[in-house]
């Protein structure tokens, strides 16, 4: 796999592009040691063990070719080059429910931290106050509301009484 990156990075191919370089390309398949009765990778299988090659493995392979180059007098090493090519990765676009479930997850893991870090130690966690909350039947009046109830009737005024007409201003004094 490590030949068939260095294909794709010095001819830079897609992924697409790189598979079918392979599959029509006698020279390409024999650099990447792939025999002429096999069937060549797909575009999904290049993408998938190349990524598996690790960071560890990129700097010995860097370390590797940078010993040689100054041996050989290609390069120093004293600088430092950086390639910021945009390649085509296997993400789905953002959904809005995605994009909520994420800030929902954030949002939970922050605050279990701060309880962690600044709150009680004994109080009940957000899933059993939820579970609590979400297994409470909505009920009629329980026995110590039922009183309450009846003082806010008996306190309760008829609407009657608050509409009592006055007297305009301008109607009220007489000349």
């Amino acid at each position: 796999m490590l030949r068939a990156f260095l294909v794709k990075q010095m001819n830079g191919f897609s992924y697409d592009e790189l598979a079918f370089h392979l599959a029509d390309s006698s020279t390409y398949r024999s650099f990447c040691r792939f025999g002429i009765d096999e069937k060549p990778p797909t575009k999904s299988r290049l993408q998938k063990n190349i990524k598996r090659v690790g960071a560890d493995t990129w700097a010995a392979i860097n370390r590797k070719l940078m010993l040689f180059a100054a041996a050989n007098g290609v390069e120093a090493g004293r600088k430092v080059r950086t390639d910021c090519t945009v390649v085509e990765s296997n993400i789905h676009a953002p959904t809005d429910s995605s994009l909520l479930w994420d800030g929902v997850r954030v949002l939970v893991r922050l605050q279990g931290e701060a309880v962690e870090d600044f709150g009680p130690k004994s109080s009940p966690s957000i899933g059993e106050k939820l579970k609590e909350f979400l297994a409470a039947k909505p009920a009629s009046y329980s026995e110590d509301e039922e009183p309450r109830r009846a003082e806010k009737e008996q306190m309760s005024v008829p609407q009657e009484e608050f509409i009592q007409e006055k007297p305009h201003p301008s109607k009220s004094k007489e000349k």
